[in-house]
C-alpha cells in the first residue's frame, strides 16, 4: 500500500515536469529534489518499519527527561533528551526508553532509537509482575527511578542504547 503511494507520487512528479519549470531548475533537477524529499519521508518512517510507532498505540504513560542542550551545537541538533513510556496490554506492562534530538529552539524533534527494558531477564520477575511497573521520577538526564513489585530500581541510560538497572536500597 505504501509503495503504491510512493510510486503514485513519483509518477505525479514526473508528469509535473511537463508543466513550465523555473528557468533555474531543469525537469531532472526538480525530479531529483522531489526524490530527496521522498527519501527524507521514507527515512523518517524507518522507526515504523522496526515496529516502534505501533508501541505508542498502547501507551499508558509517557515522560521526558530534562533536555541536555549542547553549548556548541554541530549541525541541526542542539539538544538531546530521553523519554520513557509504558505500554499496557491486558495485565502486562512493557517499559521502553528512547533518545530524542532537538533542533533550533526545541523544534524538529527526532527519535534516534527506541529500546525495550526486559524485566523478566534483568530483574528475574514473572510476566504477571510487570503489571506492577511504575515510573517514580527522573534523577536527571539519563537516569530514573522505577518501581516493580514494591521495590525501587534505578535505571541508567547510555548514549549507545544500553542501560543498567540497580536496586535502590
Amino acid at each position: 500500500m505504501k509503495k503504491g503511494i510512493v510510486l503514485f507520487i513519483l509518477l505525479l512528479s514526473a508528469f509535473g515536469c511537463e508543466s513550465k519549470q523555473p528557468e533555474t531548475d531543469t525537469c531532472a533537477e526538480n525530479f531529483e529534489k522531489q526524490i530527496d524529499s521522498l527519501q527524507t519521508i521514507i527515512d523518517s518512517l524507518s522507526l515504523k518499519k522496526s515496529g516502534g510507532i505501533e508501541n505508542y498505540i498502547y501507551t499508558t504513560f509517557l515522560t521526558e527527561s530534562a533536555i541536555n542542550w549542547d553549548p556548541a551545537p554541530k549541525g541541526d541538533v542542539t539538544g538531546t533528551a530521553y523519554r520513557v513510556f509504558i505500554t499496557t496490554a491486558e495485565i502486562y506492562k512493557i517499559l521502553y526508553f528512547e533518545k530524542v534530538t532537538f533542533g533550533i529552539e526545541g523544534g524538529n524533534k527526532k527519535i534516534l532509537f527506541q529500546k525495550k527494558i526486559d524485566f523478566q531477564k534483568d530483574l528475574n520477575v514473572f510476566p504477571e509482575e510487570t503489571s506492577t511497573i511504575q515510573f517514580v521520577d527522573w534523577m536527571g538526564y539519563g537516569a530514573f527511578i522505577m518501581k516493580v513489585s514494591e521495590k525501587d530500581y534505578q535505571v541508567d541510560l547510555y548514549d549507545d542504547g544500553k542501560y543498567a538497572i540497580k536496586k535502590v536500597e
